[in-house]
C-alpha cells in the first residue's frame, strides 16, 4: 500500500453516497439534455482545468445539470473523480498497482530505443498518471470500489464520441 496516496485537501473526496447520487443523476440530466453524454465520455475537473463548470459543460447543460444536482461545479468536479477511479478499479485492479505500473514508466529513461521527443512526452502522461493517483486516498477507492463497475457501465451507456 503507497502512504502517499493522502488524498487531495483541496477537494471533497468522493463517497459511496455521492457516487450513488452521481449515478442516479447522469440519466435523469440526460432525459433533459443528452449533450451530458459529451462530458461523460471524456470528463474534465474544472478545478484542474481552469474553467467554470458553464464553461466545460455549456451554458444550457451546466443550468440543467444544476437543477438536477444542485450545483454544477461539484458536478463536474465529482465525475471527473469518478471517471478517474472506477475505471483504474475494474477487473479487480487497484489503484497502488497502477500507480506502480505509472511509476515504472515516469522517466524518459524508461521508453529507450524511442526518440528523445517521444520518450519526454510517454513520461510524462505517465507522470500525469501518478500525480492523479496520488491524489486519490486509499478511504476514497474504498468509496468508489464497490460500485466501480455499475460507474463504468453508466460512463458507457451515456458516452457520446464527436
Amino acid at each position: 500500500m503507497d502512504d502517499n496516496r493522502k488524498g487531495d485537501p483541496s477537494r471533497p473526496e468522493l463517497t459511496t453516497a455521492r457516487v450513488r447520487e452521481l449515478l442516479q443523476a447522469v440519466p435523469r440530466i440526460h432525459e433533459r439534455d443528452a449533450a451530458i453524454g459529451q462530458f461523460v465520455f471524456r470528463p474534465e475537473s474544472p478545478d484542474d482545468a481552469g474553467r467554470s463548470a458553464a464553461q466545460l459543460l455549456g451554458k444550457d447543460l451546466a443550468a440543467v445539470v444544476e437543477e438536477v444536482s444542485g450545483d454544477a461545479h461539484a458536478f463536474a468536479r465529482d465525475l471527473f473523480w469518478l471517471h478517474a477511479i472506477a475505471f483504474r478499479l475494474r477487473d479487480g485492479a487497484t489503484l497502488d498497482e497502477h500507480l506502480q505500473r505509472a511509476e515504472a514508466f515516469s522517466s524518459a529513461e524508461d521508453w529507450k530505443p524511442l526518440i528523445e521527443q517521444k520518450r519526454g512526452a510517454l513520461a510524462g502522461a505517465a507522470g500525469s498518471v501518478v500525480s492523479l493517483i496520488h491524489r486519490v486516498s486509499h478511504s476514497e477507492e474504498a468509496a468508489v470500489l464497490p460500485l466501480a463497475e455499475e460507474a463504468i457501465a453508466m460512463f458507457f451507456r451515456y458516452r457520446q464520441i464527436r
